[in-house]
């Protein structure tokens, strides 16, 4: 059983059914944000774009390059609803999280706008592991609805997409590890945290105050405890002012907390090739992005995450 942070982040926030939780929202410096469309894997956490589908080989892409025969996907082939709001809770926690209160308070400055949110959430454990995310303002989503249409793309292409990340990039990526983003979820700052350990049935606090300058004052204390402070993060990190590309004067939707995928693997089936849709809801834990590959003889499928 994984200790990583980012590992128990997603296995206890999956049950939401936002889609995957991502430990790392934040862009890497210089990087684009996740976008829909975009083709790459998590690590550790954190969604590694190689390129996206919905650009050419002229336009601007993640690593500079594509794959060889990159044929774009054409925007208007596909349904794509949003941005819209999903997400109004300021706080969202895993099944073994009990609320005892919660405390906040969200402020706009004017005259430009700025969001500021400021949260003391205290909890009681009610097992052994648990994680939660707060976010400022709410969480915005982005959506491709053409499943057909990404299956078909996907079948066509994806082999030479799993050649470029490892013979062009030279990643060693298995083919289950590749993915294609169908849906973000997107905030403007936000606070995550994740546990394990000897922590049932014991009272807990977090305090944070989330907002353009304020961003890193976010903190996790449970009760006769030690917690790492790699166990909880804030963001973004990396947007200060003056920095290039942000502006001062709006909440930019730009941190990406949860993904919608679709991605490929192999099973033992002995049955003729099909494509198949795999929801982690409620009822069931995610398949990591990370899950070893079965053996044998085996056909391709295609998953999706909701």
């Amino acid at each position: 059983m994984s200790t990583a942070p980012w590992d128990i982040y997603a296995e206890q926030l999956t049950h939401l059914g936002y889609g995957y939780p991502l430990w790392i929202p934040d862009p890497a410096p210089g990087a684009p944000p996740v976008e829909i469309g975009d083709v790459g894997w998590i690590n550790e956490g954190e969604f590694v774009s190689l390129f996206n589908v919905f650009r050419g080989e002229k336009e601007a892409q993640p690593r500079g390059a594509v794959p060889v025969d990159h044929v774009p996907l054409l925007t208007r082939d596909c349904t794509i609803v949003g941005p819209r709001d999903k997400i109004s809770q300021s706080v969202l926690y895993s099944r073994s999280i009990r609320k005892v209160d919660v405390s906040g308070e969200i402020s706009a400055t004017a005259p430009s706008s700025q969001v500021s949110c400021a949260v003391n959430f205290n909890f009681e454990c009610t097992d052994e592991a648990g994680a939660l995310l707060v976010l400022g303002p709410t969480g915005r989503t982005l959506d491709i609805l053409s499943k057909r249409r990404i299956m078909d793309y996907m079948d066509t292409h994806f082999d030479r997409w799993l050649e470029f990340a490892n013979d062009r990039l030279g990643l060693g990526l298995r083919e289950d590890q590749l993915m294609f983003v169908s849906g973000t979820t997107k905030t403007s700052s936000w606070g995550v945290a994740a546990f394990r350990g000897a922590t049932r049935e014991k009272r807990g606090s977090v305090v944070g105050n989330l907002g353009p300058l304020t961003a890193a004052d976010f903190s996790m204390s449970i009760s006769d405890a030690q917690l790492s402070t790699s166990h909880y993060r804030a963001g973004p990190t990396s947007r200060t002012p003056g920095s290039c590309g942000w502006d001062a004067s709006r909440n930019e939707y730009d941190q990406c907390v949860f993904i919608h995928y679709y991605k490929r693997k192999r099973r033992k089936w002995p049955l003729f090739p099909s494509v198949i849709k795999a929801a982690a809801g409620a009822h069931q834990l995610p398949r990591g992005p990370d899950d070893e590959m079965d053996g044998g003889d085996q056909i391709m499928d295609v998953d999706e995450c909701e």
